[in-house]
């Protein structure tokens, strides 16, 4: 993930408290724990499930450079604070104890910096917009004094933001999608990359290998079907039963078969590391962000894919079927078509729910086709029907 750090020099401070400031410090010197700056913190188990992704750092200092060189022999000794708030009227940027809301020391910032304060101020708003939001997003300040003869010399307030975007998403509703991604590209370096064609298929799912069906050859040859087929033929038949869930001889289908190991990552997903080097899980997509990995796998384990596009195209990565013009997908079809029709004593409904009733049952496959080539189509069909089946085939042509 990633840190940042804004530096506002003592010509840009416009105001400091520094009684206020040694107050507050010398408060959390002697509340123990709250000595060490926030992120430094052992994270405890309450915070097992919160990833923190970005942290702002704004050094700022208080007293002129060549005023401190002067005690640069002094020891120094750095106190923390457990809460400030950040408030930001561009361009004059002000921390202040949240406790009392008085304000501790204030700069003006220069058009970079406004742009990243504004950015911080933009977090904060967004963390407090709902009280759902609070369950899956916070942002923790703190501040550093560095003090030197009991002077304040410099502060560095620590923004971090964390998140975690999982199930908890399902009990808020004032985060919308867009502001998620926002937040998580913040994070990172680069922005995302496209999905591409390659992806998409890598994910719908790749070949099984060819030797997967050599056992079970000769059963991918409907009896009845006059001509020979080939063995490129009855491997994309093979891949096609198991796409129908047809598998009396053939490996069936589940849901890790036809696309990746079980401990390979869901389609979109990659992992990183938030800022205490652990590790968190990552849609940049769907806007999702977890560190907990039995969620992700649990949630989004790719459903067998029933049906599929015959084709079959190699690349470096991934292969999955096409067939160029020529090359039998007609008569794979056919093959495929009487080795797997539709039992005549069972009618479904187009969600799957048997309704015999209402239904009339039907042993008939639908073959849809463009407008354009309807005519040529049906008649190539009919003809390949007639002569590879060895059988006088019906063929009723549906407008639409």
């Amino acid at each position: 993930m990633s840190r940042r750090t804004l530096l506002l020099s003592a010509a840009q401070r416009t105001f400091l408290d520094e009684a206020a400031c040694k107050q507050l410090a010398a408060k959390e010197t002697e509340d123990g724990s709250a000595g060490r700056p926030l992120k430094r913190r052992k994270i405890g188990s309450e915070d097992d499930e919160w990833a923190a992704i970005l942290e702002f750092t704004i050094q700022c200092q208080l007293v002129d450079n060549s005023l401190s060189s002067l005690h640069s022999t002094s020891a120094a000794t750095e106190t923390s604070t457990t809460e400030t708030a950040i408030t930001f009227d561009d361009p004059v940027l002000s921390i202040s104890n949240p406790q009392t809301d008085d304000v501790l020391f204030a700069f003006v910032c220069g058009a970079e910096d406004a742009e990243v304060v504004d950015k911080i101020t933009w977090y904060q708003t967004l963390a407090h917009k709902d009280a759902s939001i609070s369950s899956c997003l916070r942002c923790l300040t703190s501040t550093t004094f560095r003090q030197r003869q009991g002077s304040i010399e410099q502060a560095a307030v620590s923004f971090i933001i964390e998140i975690r975007f999982d199930n908890n998403l399902l009990r808020v509703s004032k985060l919308s999608l867009k502001d998620r991604l926002s937040i998580i590209e913040s994070a990172y370096e680069q922005p995302r990359e496209s999905v591409t064609a390659e992806q998409f298929y890598a994910d719908v799912g790749t070949l099984p290998k060819n030797d997967e069906n050599r056992e079970f050859e000769e059963t991918l040859q409907h009896p009845s079907l006059s001509c020979r087929l080939f063995p490129f033929q009855k491997r994309a038949i093979g891949w096609m039963l198991r796409r129908e869930r047809y598998a009396p001889s053939i490996r069936p289908i589940t849901a890790n078969s036809d696309t990746r190991s079980p401990e390979e990552l869901p389609p979109l997903w990659e992992t990183a590391t938030d800022l205490s080097d652990r590790t968190i899980y990552i849609n940049r997509y769907q806007g999702f962000l977890t560190l907990n990995e039995a969620w992700v796998f649990n949630s989004f384990i790719p459903r067998p894919i029933l049906g599929g596009i015959l084709a079959e195209v190699r690349s470096s990565s991934v292969r999955f079927l096409l067939q160029e013009m020529g090359l039998g997908k007609t008569i794979e079809m056919i093959d495929l078509i009487l080795i797997n029709p539709m039992p005549s004593e069972v009618a479904v409904d187009r969600n799957g729910v048997t309704e015999s009733h209402s239904l009339r049952s039907s042993k008939a496959t639908i073959i849809i086709t463009p407008p354009t080539i309807c005519i040529s189509n049906s008649f190539f069909w009919l003809i390949s029907l007639k002569y590879r089946n060895g059988k006088e085939s019906s063929l009723k042509r549906l407008r639409r």
